[in-house]
């Protein structure tokens, strides 16, 4: 017995031993000038691995990365603080705790979001189409864009209402037909746009299929929506269409029962 759990180390070190061993240079710079975040991301790393201590170590160096990233990210643009925060509500429980000292902040992922959309901002924001097809923000379009930023407008909803206003107004009749509230007409815009870019994924990747999908869900949740108003129908409920496609195209599998013994 005393060899088998001998062996059985050995093997559980060989096959670990591919992963980092040591803190890497962002986990070391936090742990020495921001102990407060370091102790959260160590804190997050032990809830999410527990007592593998190998992969706590991987998770640690992973997260510090990420918020080291972030760290640079912020440093290029003050419009960027929406991006931000969009990211650590979506990556995060929610908690009020602040953020250098929550650990339910999944800094990878942040990390991630925020280039993404930053990126995604960069190849939709518009005053001009090039030859290319691409958009290029002149200085009254970024200033537009943080205005919209601040006002509460997701980053996508604030990129919309620059380079495509006609649709923007349309998903903002829907908005106001449905509140009356000035914060629930922001945030009603600001998920319909949300679904919109997940409708036009979905209708990407499944190719003939997605298109023929959206064409009957856009049916389904507008009042006479097609191809080629929809930039202008206000009554085209993207977020419904988004459930409809969503549900058909990926149907939830059913949760299989355990057999009785």
């Amino acid at each position: 017995m005393k060899n088998f759990r001998r062996v059985l180390l050995l093997l559980i070190f060989c096959s670990t031993s591919t992963i980092a061993q040591e803190l890497n240079t962002e986990s070391e710079f936090l742990k020495q000038k921001r102990p407060t975040v370091f102790n959260s991301i160590k804190e997050f790393s032990e809830n999410k691995w527990k007592d593998d201590y190998s992969m706590v170590l991987h998770e640690v160096n992973k997260q510090s990365k990420g918020f080291v990233d972030i760290l640079k990210f912020m440093d290029e643009d003050e419009s960027n603080d929406r991006i931000l925060q969009n990211a650590i509500s979506k990556w995060s429980d929610g908690s009020n705790i602040p953020i250098d000292q929550n650990p339910t902040i999944d800094w990878g992922m942040v990390s991630y979001e925020v280039r993404k959309q930053q990126q995604s901002r960069a190849a939709l924001t518009t005053s001009k189409v090039n030859k290319k097809g691409s958009y290029q923000l002149d200085e009254k379009g970024f200033q537009e864009l943080k205005n919209l930023e601040k006002d509460g407008y997701s980053s996508g909803a604030a990129v919309i209402k620059v380079s495509q206003p006609e649709f923007f107004n349309a998903i903002r009749n829907f908005a106001i037909n449905k509140h009356q509230n000035p914060e629930l007409i922001i945030e009603e815009v600001n998920l319909q746009i949300d679904a919109f870019t997940k409708v036009a994924d979905l209708a990407k990747r499944y190719s003939m299929r997605g298109t023929k999908v959206f064409n009957e869900a856009l049916e389904n949740n507008s009042n006479g929506g097609t191809t080629d108003n929809f930039t202008s129908n206000s009554t085209i409920d993207w977020v419904a269409i988004y459930k409809e496609m969503k549900n058909t195209l990926e149907p939830p599998r059913p949760i299989l029962k355990e057999r009785k013994q």
